[in-house]
């Protein structure tokens, strides 16, 4: 929160004068009158006099610029809201001005500390006090509400002090009855006064009272937990917008296993942050909360782009026990911790969930006291640990397809080689088969001739000849019987030999 301090010669009285969000400090003499307000907070707003309006006097009436300070009794420390009549609202919305109302309860020596925005009524006030204190709404006496106020009226337009106004409650004797048309005849008839707002509560029966009906208390957002999924957020949601407006962000309307396979089940750069938010109606920090965080356009757009949104209401224990149990289940006691442990006065909870490596991790936890700027840091924090983790989880997984390839290539290589080889071994047995054949084919040729010879003869065989006496006029052996084929040959070749000789000699003697 940003203060400008004014320093003045005569430091009588501190002004802190509260302009959205934006605290201007003044301090001026007793003796000065209101104007001299007005003059200062020109020179720092730019706004004109007749475009300022002051509010949280201690009057009720209208006050006027030239009265004195001293005049209205102002103490040494005074706190003022201006209203810029022009719309000039310095942050744009009504909704970011928050209000701590101090209730003091006489009747039960108990003082409530609640936050509201300036967009929220003093009805919503009234109500959210029957919970906290047995003073039902139309008993409710209050002291401290800027005079005159109106139950419709919003807290922005009131003139509260800032930053802490203080009220007191109490249990009012007078019971406010509605008359109805035969007592409004009758009075008229007699011309006797209605005294039907004047009656003691004592001096009334019970049957004879008729009194307005209540407005509905404040309760859970999700009165039956045993809705289906969709249907839970839905009603959720649907309760939500009637009590807090339509502006918000947005709610993942299914149970917690979808919203979170829907922000983790995709590719790695796509992957979102899982954000679930834990709603308590019965805390006092919620309704501030809800305006400062869930219905902030910064943040509501940050949680669009960047994370899926799951509520849930653990108002009722039956509901605060379901999503325990599925915490427990899809991520696991350190999603359960921060539920169990928080104070019941810290709610809601947002616990901001990131994917690393297949397993949840909550990133961050934040509780019902935390500002907008706390809420926008931790995003930001959970979503840089989020891309660290992506990118790591990125880079294994290239690494690994790196190493995939490289093994499909060895794998290849060795294919390939494997093929060559059996290629080079049967071109090798092709040529052992084709010298085989052709030793064949000698062999086989060999033996076609033997036969046109008319030497039959096999290997290892034994063969019978008859004697041979006479060949070509010379006897050339004879061979026994059963001899071997080996001396066949070697007889033969003698037997050849010895008849070219002869040839020789005789063609040598005989002559020309």
């Amino acid at each position: 929160m940003e203060v400008d301090e004014e320093m003045v010669v005569d430091e009588d009285i501190v002004f802190l004068i509260h302009y959205g969000e934006q605290t201007i400090r003044l301090e001026l003499p007793a003796q000065e009158r209101v104007e001299s307000v007005k003059i200062h907070l020109m020179r720092k707003t730019g706004l004109l006099k007749a475009e300022m309006e002051l509010l949280g006097w201690d009057i009720p009436d209208n006050v006027s610029d030239d009265v004195t300070f001293a005049d209205l009794g102002i103490s040494k420390e005074y706190h003022l809201v201006l209203r810029a009549l022009n719309g000039a609202d310095p942050d744009g919305e009504r909704i970011s001005v928050v209000y701590h109302l101090q209730v003091n309860d006489v009747e039960n020596d108990e003082i409530y500390n609640l936050f509201f925005n300036g967009m929220q009524t003093v009805r919503e006030v009234k109500q959210h006090v029957t919970q906290l204190c047995p003073i039902p709404f139309e008993r409710q006496h209050w002291e401290g509400w800027p005079w005159p106020v109106d139950d419709d009226a919003l807290l922005f337009n009131i003139g509260l002090k800032t930053p802490r106004h203080e009220l007191q409650i109490s249990r009012t004797r007078n019971v406010v009855r509605s008359p109805t048309s035969n007592d409004r005849s009758r009075s008229a008839g007699r011309n006797e006064p209605d005294h039907s707002y004047d009656m003691d509560e004592d001096d009334l029966d019970d049957d004879a009272i008729e009194i307005s009906p209540p407005v509905p208390q404040r309760g859970s957002l999700l009165p039956n937990a045993l809705l289906p999924p969709a249907e839970a957020i839905a009603l959720f949601e649907l309760n939500f917008e009637k009590r807090y407006g339509h502006n918000h962000v947005q709610f993942f309307k299914g149970s917690i296993r979808e919203a979170m396979s829907f922000a983790f089940d995709r590719p790695v750069p796509d992957r979102q942050l899982f954000a679930i938010y834990l709603h308590n109606e019965k805390s006092f920090p919620v309704n501030i909360f809800v305006s400062q965080v869930l219905q902030n356009p910064v943040l509501i757009d940050r949680f669009r782009d960047h994370a899926v949104f799951w509520p849930w209401d653990v108002t009722l224990p039956e509901s605060r026990a379901t999503v325990q149990g599925e915490l427990a289940e899809v991520i696991g006691e350190q999603a359960v911790i921060p539920l169990v442990t928080t104070r019941p006065d810290s709610f809601p909870i947002l616990l901001i969930c990131g994917k690393t490596k297949g397993s949840v991790d909550v990133l961050r936890v934040l509780d019902g006291t935390k500002s907008f700027t706390d809420v926008l840091d931790a995003l930001e924090l959970a979503g840089e640990i989020h891309r660290r983790n992506q990118e790591n989880e990125l880079a294994e997984q290239q690494t690994r397809e790196r190493n995939r390839l490289v093994v499909e290539e060895q794998n290849q290589a060795y294919q390939a080689s494997l093929v060559a080889d059996q290629a080079k071994a049967e071109a090798k047995r092709a040529v052992e088969d084709q010298k085989r054949r052709e030793e064949e084919n000698v062999q086989e040729a060999i033996r076609q001739r033997a036969v046109r010879l008319n030497w039959s003869f096999r290997s290892c065989d034994v063969v019978n000849f008859v004697d041979v006496k006479h060949w070509n006029g010379f006897s050339l052996f004879s061979c026994g019987r059963r001899r071997h084929v080996h001396s066949f040959r070697r007889n033969l070749l003698k037997a050849l030999v010895t008849v070219l000789r002869r040839c020789v000699c005789e063609r040598l003697t005989v002559g020309p």
